[in-house]
């Protein structure tokens, strides 16, 4: 495939601002996010609220994801249109793998919301 070919797939955004990458995050789908990152989709995109793939993958599991996204430098501090980071989603999710992997990588927790809540 061209590289201007691939580049538009694996990037592709719908109208709902969903991505092959945020969709297969999302769904836990390993293999998928593998050859996705292999074929240069973007880390970071995310939704209309910030949600990136990480934050799927905090939520949903499974921890092999989390690990292969931060491992490829994904932003685990990156916050969303609530003030949440990455860990805060596997912390109300009951992921404790996935929570002890982003404190292995340092993420905060001491980070809190505007309304002060911490993971």
């Amino acid at each position: 495939m061209k590289e201007n070919n691939r580049d538009r797939f694996v990037n592709y955004k719908r109208e709902d601002s969903w991505t092959p990458l945020l969709i297969a995050s999302s769904g836990g789908h390993f293999e998928i996010v593998k050859v996705l990152i292999q074929n240069k989709a973007n880390i970071e995109t995310s939704t209309k609220n910030n949600i990136t793939p990480l934050f799927h993958a905090c939520m949903h599991g499974p921890s092999e994801i989390v690990k292969f996204l931060i491992k490829h430098k994904a932003n685990i501090e990156i916050l969303n249109n609530n003030g949440w980071t990455p860990l805060f989603y596997a912390c109300v999710s009951k992921q404790s793998a996935i929570a002890n992997a982003l404190i292995q990588n340092k993420a905060n927790i001491e980070t809190s919301t505007k309304n002060n809540i911490t993971p």
